[in-house]
């Protein structure tokens, strides 16, 4: 087989499944309207992260208070919308509680759309007080991680518990760091490892994850801000394969800059601009611009932002 063999047939497996990579991010505003997060027909939802509280002092209105994150709220984001085609949020204290009184705050959630018959949604249980459990993927997969934590969101579990609102606020990080692009990783649930977030109570490591060809999973990303060139190339006979893209602003931290009066900016066209000018092949330059992209956001300094892999 030779290597353009090679190469169509690659591209030919990312056509199928590259909604499985492209990372969605939606937000949801306290006292607004509810967020609807769909994907295709037979495709579901897995969520890799989020929260309710605020982590950003623009978003929704400006507060100076951007360390505010309700517990346990990732946990029920996942609840109401893991493998699901679709669901709808309300930004509520009601729902989530309230870590922050007087301050307004909205639901982050980042997830992919899942071709039901290509992964398998898993989840793995290790109970605390028994061996830790081995999670993995077979020979040339690793796991992607959808959620992870800590703590007790189930009264039948392990034992049974009534007190289901128990999660180790830093678990959820520390599992994706263990186990998120990695062939296999060893859970242990244990008080010494994550912390005691409910104590007396019998705890249990729950991890939920889908395994992808690894060769899929080699995500790059690059970055450039407003007016500086972006160039992006891959190693000597492979080409770049577009995952997602955009010129706007989705973030306070990226280029930053004194004129930034919205982070929920993008350039309508950018992904179609920049998948024309980088897919199949093995290098290329993107100029992050109004004059290329347009100007999506007046005002507001501005980058591009992409994430590929090569093949």
């Amino acid at each position: 087989m030779n290597q353009l063999t090679v190469v169509v047939l690659i591209l030919v497996m990312c056509s199928c499944t590259l909604g499985a990579y492209q990372e969605n991010t939606k937000y949801a505003c306290e006292h607004k309207d509810p967020v609807k997060i769909s994907c295709p027909a037979n495709e579901v939802i897995l969520v890799t992260g989020g929260y309710y509280g605020r982590k950003e002092t623009s978003r929704c209105g400006t507060n100076a208070n951007d360390q505010c994150r309700a517990e346990g709220s990732l946990s029920t984001l996942v609840k109401n919308c893991q493998n699901k085609n679709s669901c709808v949020l309300r930004a509520e204290n009601g729902v989530f509680g309230d870590p922050c009184k007087g301050v307004v705050k909205f639901i982050k959630i980042t997830y992919h759309c899942v071709q039901v018959a290509s992964y398998k949604l898993r989840k793995t249980i290790a109970c605390e007080h028994e061996d830790p459990v081995l999670a993995g993927c077979n020979d040339g997969e690793v796991m992607m991680v959808g959620y992870g934590s800590y703590g007790r969101t189930d009264a039948n579990l392990c034992g049974g518990n009534k007190n289901t609102k128990c999660e180790a606020s830093q678990s959820t990080g520390m599992l994706e760091d263990q186990c998120h692009n990695k062939f296999s990783c060893l859970l242990n649930p244990s008080n010494s490892v994550y912390g005691d977030p409910c104590k007396g109570v019998r705890k249990y490591i729950e991890l939920e994850y889908v395994c992808v060809p690894q060769i899929m999973y080699q995500i790059k990303t690059a970055i450039a801000c407003e007016n500086k060139n972006l160039k992006v190339a891959c190693p000597s006979g492979q080409v770049i394969l577009v995952r997602g893209a955009f010129y706007g602003r989705d973030d306070s931290s990226t280029c930053p800059h004194s004129s930034i009066k919205t982070t929920d900016c993008k350039a309508t066209k950018s992904y179609g601009l920049v998948k024309s000018t980088c897919d199949n092949k093995n290098n290329c330059v993107l100029k992050p611009s109004n004059s290329v992209f347009g100007d999506p956001c007046r005002g507001t300094y501005k980058y591009i932002k992409m994430t590929y892999f090569c093949a």
